[in-house]
């Protein structure tokens, strides 16, 4: 058994067939490396202040793939770390509008801190929450411009206007301009969540985003993150065994300026690239085999 196995290695091992395989594998790889150079390249600069200072934040655990980031965690970090200046928790949840028609559902991102001051959004109407709005948990709202105008009928006047929002009387206060987007492009509101009282140090926080101080480099504000991580764990194992933050830059998260607009071009430019390959692969692969069919030749003759 074992010296047929071997004959059929030496046999199939040509070769040809090595360099095959090589050019399929390295036609894999140049396609991803053309998917990802392509949305970087197509996808338009990030809607916030200064992104390169941005750091998002995550958890994972040894429990689960991923957790919620608690805000007491937040503002431990935001303590600690030397690199930041400012941090926000979010929440995204579907809200109900039950004023529109018959009932309507958005996605809404409820957040604690100063999360549209941190990320430097200008309005296109209005203005964003202040800080004393953000800490009493005021009903005050920053809405889409793809609201405004598929609800409200892009009214000049739309500022000041009542929103009944799962049945909390909001008040709106800002439009976001088209371009602007936290944490996907389907959030159509935002607000502070300290409306949330009974639930604000819960572990219910999606994410975190961080500013780093000016200056700041970011890769040692991930390591201090994931260092004070460490020191959570060890201060209490009630809570925090085995969790971990997960930092990374927003520069460094080419998918998050992903549009689905793009996928087209995206796919096109893709299956070129890895047809191509695979052209150049099959006729190596005819001329390498031509070759050795010559050399069994002139070996028999």
């Amino acid at each position: 058994m074992v010296p047929r196995l071997a004959r059929v290695v030496r046999r199939e091992c040509t070769a040809a067939n090595i360099a095959m395989a090589c050019l399929l594998g390295l036609g894999m790889w140049a396609s991803v490396i053309v998917s990802m150079a392509t949305i970087a390249l197509l996808a338009p600069p990030l809607p916030y202040r200064d992104p390169h200072e941005l750091i998002q934040i995550t958890t994972t655990t040894s429990l689960s793939w991923r957790t919620s980031i608690s805000w007491p965690e937040s503002q431990a970090l935001l303590e600690r770390a030397t690199s930041f200046r400012d941090v926000s928790s979010y929440l995204v949840n579907y809200a109900n509008m039950p004023d529109v028609g018959d009932g309507m559902s958005i996605k809404a991102c409820a957040y604690r801190g100063d999360l549209l001051e941190l990320l430097g959004m200008i309005p296109l109407m209005g203005r964003v929450p202040t800080i004393e709005e953000n800490r009493a948990g005021t009903f005050v709202a920053v809405i889409s411009e793809r609201l405004w105008t598929r609800v409200y009928g892009s009214r000049a006047d739309i500022i000041g206007t009542r929103l009944n929002l799962d049945g909390r009387p909001f008040q709106i206060i800002g439009v976001a301009r088209g371009g602007f987007f936290w944490p996907n492009r389907q959030i159509d509101l935002w607000h502070p969540a300290a409306i949330f009282a009974e639930r604000l140090d819960l572990r219910m926080w999606d994410r975190a985003v961080a500013r780093i101080k000016p200056g700041a480099d970011s890769r040692i504000a991930i390591e201090e993150a994931e260092r004070i991580s460490q020191d959570l764990e060890r201060e209490s194992t009630t809570t925090n065994l085995g969790i971990r933050f997960v930092a990374r830059t927003l520069r460094d998260s080419v998918l998050l300026r992903w549009q689905p607009a793009q996928a087209p071009a995206l796919i096109a430019l893709t299956i070129l690239t890895s047809g191509l390959i695979a052209v150049a692969g099959l006729v190596g692969y005819l001329g390498m085999g031509k070759s050795e069919e010559g050399k069994v030749k002139g070996e028999k003759g």
